[in-house]
């Protein structure tokens, strides 16, 4: 990558946080509780209460009570959402079984009451803004000009001493995704844009929707495929998959693969380090991916780096105490290439990057934290500790996919 697309093609990934979930098993759960007003203590009636980036969720009933049915066992963030009241979230396990029955408070916010009257001249001051946010939040590939939101003039848009674009919403977001078929309640919990550097975090719930023909079901079901692939979770999938085969292998299957590379693991003392390797490397790129750690120059390109350090990833990730659960630990920023698909001229021309040739997606990823807990199917844990750069942070809010979206597990990684 160069260092003009590191610069400048910066995000912080808040808005994707992937929580932990066992999808893949039949332990399921109801989620059960009750919504009160926090000041009054009466019930609260209507409150949108879901499990963030699923299509998990319910409304209260009239004695404020909900019920979250057949929520796979793992790790969630649940969302309490109601007009006129402040947002709450935390984080909770779904166990089987489930006992516990949850009480949630809200606060009601306090209300402006002052009339304002807006100029044209403001409206069209808030137009441009708009503009700039929603290609910030939504991106600027294909789908996200097929992607619209309903309500816009529930944000509050304004610039802070900085020059930078903050946004502020008073309700969900209604955000109707036509490329990928979902519509999109999202709760902005954090919008600040400057330039090409983006920061934003939200809480997305998905809904389906009905599609009109047959034709545009397969092309629904395509777009989603392609919004999958190369995305950090096919990536984080491809790396636990590959580090588990690695570190899985029998006597047997370690001493083939020894002879085909030529390295005798009796003699060798680096031999195993070795085989480990050239078997991520050729493991990965099953799955279409190459990875490699910056050469001992910090300015080549990343074009070039996959050709000086390899990552061994039955290093990189390790098993938690929790089944289905592993530890993404990079010792420096890791260079990601996706060779089955090519960069969209419409990224180079963001970048002002026309001059150069279009190839493979390329991405850096960069951890906050000495490890990262992430899950088999590639969601994660810790939202802010995961950081993209390049073509993954280019793609935004419209190439989201909810949780239960699983790919076709042919061409995931093959053995």
């Amino acid at each position: 990558m160069s260092s003009s697309i590191q610069k400048y093609s910066y995000l912080i990934l808040l808005c994707v946080f992937y929580p932990l979930i066992a999808f893949g098993q039949n332990l399921k759960q109801d989620i059960t509780g009750t919504v009160i007003d926090r000041k009054t203590g009466n019930p609260l009636l209507g409150v949108n209460v879901f499990l963030a980036n699923t299509m998990m969720g319910d409304a209260t009933d009239a004695y404020g009570n909900f019920t979250i049915k057949n929520a796979p066992a793992g790790q969630f963030e649940i969302v309490v959402s109601m007009i006129g009241y402040e947002v709450y979230s935390r984080q909770i396990r779904v166990t089987v079984p489930m006992e516990q029955v949850y009480l949630f408070k809200l606060k009601p916010k306090v209300l402006q009451g002052e009339t304002i009257v807006v100029k044209a001249s403001e409206q069209k001051d808030w137009r441009k803004k708009f503009n700039q946010f929603k290609n910030h939040l939504l991106g600027t590939t294909d789908n996200a000009e097929k992607t619209k939101i309903e309500n816009p003039y529930c944000l509050d848009l304004y610039e802070n001493k900085r020059g930078a674009l903050v946004a502020e919403a008073s309700q969900p977001l209604v955000i109707l995704n036509e490329g990928l078929g979902y519509k999109i309640e999202y709760v902005l919990r954090y919008f600040l844009a400057k330039g090409k550097h983006t920061k934003y975090a939200g809480n997305p719930k998905f809904t389906l929707l009905e599609p009109k023909s047959e034709k545009q079901k397969k092309e629904w079901r395509k777009k989603r495929k392609k919004a999958y692939e190369g995305s950090t979770r096919h990536l984080i999938t491809a790396l636990v998959r590959t580090g588990e085969r690695i570190q899985n292998l029998t006597q047997k299957e370690l001493r083939h693969y020894a002879r085909k590379h030529r390295i005798d693991l009796i003699k060798d003392f680096e031999g195993k380090q070795k085989l480990q390797l050239l078997l991520s490397r050729d493991f990965l790129k099953d799955t279409g991916f190459s990875i490699s750690y910056p050469g001992e120059r910090s300015r080549l390109a990343i074009d070039k780096t996959f050709k000086n350090k390899p990552v061994n990833i039955a290093q990189i990730i390790s098993p938690t105490a929790t089944p289905g659960e592993y530890w993404l630990k990079l010792d420096n920023k890791l260079y990601v290439r996706f060779d089955r698909e090519k960069e969209d001229p419409d990224y180079l021309t963001d970048f002002e990057l026309q001059k150069r040739w279009v190839g493979a997606q390329r991405s850096t990823i960069e951890t906050g934290d000495d490890s990262v807990r992430v899950e088999k199917n590639g969601r994660y844990w810790d939202n802010f500790q995961l950081h993209t750069y390049g073509y993954m942070a280019w793609e935004r809010l419209a190439e989201s996919l909810p949780y239960e979206y699983e790919p076709e597990v042919k061409n995931m990684l093959k053995r």
